[in-house]
Order: structure tokens, then sequence, then C-alpha cells
């Protein structure tokens, strides 16, 4: 399936940080096919391999009750790994998961908006270190064809870069406290008040999402 003019196949996504069922994994693949085939929107969120991938990891957590790190994953995807605990550790979207459990559609909705804005963020933020920002970029914000990472060891100059930008974003949240809990209370805030039983539900909210960040 081609999202935003890049084309990515739903069953190779990178590998999920968490400990998934066959089951789930099929779940998320068809409410995902579903979504975009109902429209594609111009989100971060949704632009990459990486970045849906860290949108199936935030469901993921949302979806399901007890989940578990794989750790061998978690050391090789490390930039979606700290975004990942960067959201999962917020205390609005434990409160969220609360109402999201075994509710795949809400679930889905939340883990694209604090996806999108975390990565939003970030862009604004790291965009000045052309270092930093392009090796996140490579992940998250490339629209070029994406390699794939499963099938070649990764170089030693990736390796270097990755860690460079997980540090970066660490001493960024850090240094931005405030900052970034508005970010994610926003996240909360557009979220908070969601029904919704359908994509076709979902469509509006997505619709009035991709038009905010114009």
């Amino acid at each position: 399936m081609s999202i935003n003019d890049i084309e990515i196949s739903l069953t190779n996504l990178e590998k999920p940080l968490l400990l998934i069922s066959e089951e789930d994994e099929q779940l998320f693949q068809t409410l995902l096919q579903e979504v975009l085939t109902y429209k594609q929107w111009p989100l971060l969120a949704l632009s990459t391999k990486a970045s849906t991938s860290l949108v199936k990891d935030i469901w993921c957590a949302l979806y399901r009750e007890n989940v578990f790190i794989n750790n061998e994953y978690a050391m090789f995807y490390p930039i979606r790994f700290i975004l990942f605990e960067l959201v999962m550790q917020e205390e609005s979207i434990r409160h969220l998961a609360k109402k999201s459990l075994d509710h795949e559609y809400l679930s889905f909705i939340y883990a694209v908006i604090y996806t999108q804005l975390i990565l939003h963020w970030l862009k604004e933020r790291l965009s000045m270190d052309r270092e930093v920002y392009e090796a996140v970029k490579l992940l998250y914000y490339s629209v070029e064809k994406e390699n794939d990472e499963e099938s070649e060891e990764l170089s030693r100059e990736f390796t270097i870069a990755q860690a460079i930008a997980v540090k970066a974003i660490r001493v960024e949240v850090q240094q931005n406290v405030r900052q970034f809990a508005n970010q994610m209370r926003h996240a909360y805030e557009l979220v908070q008040d969601i029904k919704i039983d359908t994509v076709t539900e979902m469509g509006p909210l997505l619709d009035k999402l991709a038009a905010s960040f114009e």
C-alpha cells in the first residue's frame, strides 16, 4: 500500500517493541488498511514505516493490558524506543489507557495523535542541530524510499547517528520539561472526549488533526 506516495508493506513494518500476539498484529494491520483505504492524511505519524511502527507500539500498549517490552528490538530501534517511553510515561496516557483497553479504534486515534505531536515537537526543537536532525529525519521525516533495516546489518555510522539522536532527545526533553509537558497536555486535550466505534467516525478527527499542522 502507498502511504503518502511511499510504497509500504503493511505486513512488513518494523519489528514491534512489544511482545505482541499474531492476532493483535493482524488486527492492527487490518485497522491501518481500513483507515488508509478510507483516506490518506499528510501526517508525520503515518508518513514512514518507522513512524507507523511507533503508532503500532503505542496502539498495542493502549489496547492491551500488561504488555512487555521486547528487549532485542528495543535495542535495535533506540530512537523509536525512547519516543515510545516518553509518550507512555505520561500520566495523561495512562489515564487514557483505562478507556482504550480492548477498544481498537480509540487506541488507534490516541496513538496517531500522540505520535504526531511528539514528532512535530521534536522536528521543531531539533531542526537547528543538523547532525541530530538528519539522524531523526532518516527514520521519521524522510519521504524517500526506505531501507529495510531488518534485512541488513546496521552500519557503524548509522549506529552512532542513532546514539547521538537518542542522547539529544533526552537532553532536549530534560531541558524543556515544561514545553514538552505542554505538548503532551495538548495531545490529551485533543483526545480526552473522543468517542468512536468505526473508521468513518475517525475520519473527521484525522482531518482536523492534519489541518492543524498545515
